[in-house]
């Protein structure tokens, strides 16, 4: 299973049928449970809120990891401009903290926390959102691996750069020297790491919707077959 997906449904019906649990019934009798769900839903006003009440989020840090790569690859040694390589790095960092965003929105929004509440619970830092929100949500803490450090000190230099404060010079120092080809290349697989480790401990539950999602568009495409 690769990637976060959250209701990645390929209509509105797949995101109705997972969340009323009409998976099973649909798949023996469609008719059936198209019954059951006009008699759950209003379907007029489920489709005037839809826009409002789901959200499809497309994972991409795959192909965000390849087109970093393929950047670093192009850049001379001799005579690259280092604001293209800080232009890199905040690419790359921003993508991985929107990675470890949706991972966290996903299983929150499984938990029953409105869109509203999960924005607020995002605002805390990332080494807030990968420690102690991780374990209290997925039962463990990505800032104890040994990936932590080295991600957490991209993340620093991001800031660093953006929202610049006097530091000392060995500080200063630190960060820049992180403007480098292999450095950024070393971050966005250590990056890569973490999405892996994310996805394989995704919540039972998720990986209870992603197998029901799976089992439908097998499904339709079968039928389409037919």
């Amino acid at each position: 299973m690769n990637g976060f997906l959250c209701r990645p449904a390929e209509s509105r019906l797949h995101n109705i049928l997972v969340s009323n649990d009409l998976v099973d019934l649909y798949l023996k009798d469609p008719s059936q449970a198209i019954v059951k769900i006009k008699e759950l839903i209003d379907i007029d006003k489920y489709s005037d809120s839809f826009y409002n009440e789901y959200v499809y989020i497309v994972d991409d840090f795959i192909d965000i990891k390849e087109r970093v790569t393929k950047k670093l690859n192009r850049l001379d040694e001799d005579q690259f401009d280092k604001d293209e390589l800080l232009m890199i790095l905040f690419y790359a960092v921003s993508s991985f903290e929107s990675m470890v965003n949706l991972f966290l929105f996903c299983e929150l929004d499984l938990k029953g926390f409105s869109k509203t509440e999960i924005k607020d619970i995002l605002r805390i830092d990332m080494d807030d959102k990968l420690g102690w929100l991780l374990k209290l949500i997925c039962g463990f803490k990505y800032t104890e691996n040994k990936n932590w450090t080295l991600l957490s000190r991209f993340v620093k230099t991001r800031n660093f750069f953006i929202h610049f404060k006097p530091v000392t010079w060995a500080q200063e120092d630190m960060h820049i020297s992180l403007l480098d080809k292999e450095s950024i290349s070393e971050f966005i697989d250590v990056a890569y790491e973490c999405y892996l480790f994310l996805i394989d401990h995704h919540s039972v539950k998720y990986k209870e919707n992603i197998k029901k999602f799976e089992q439908l568009k097998e499904f339709e495409l079968n039928f389409k077959k037919v």
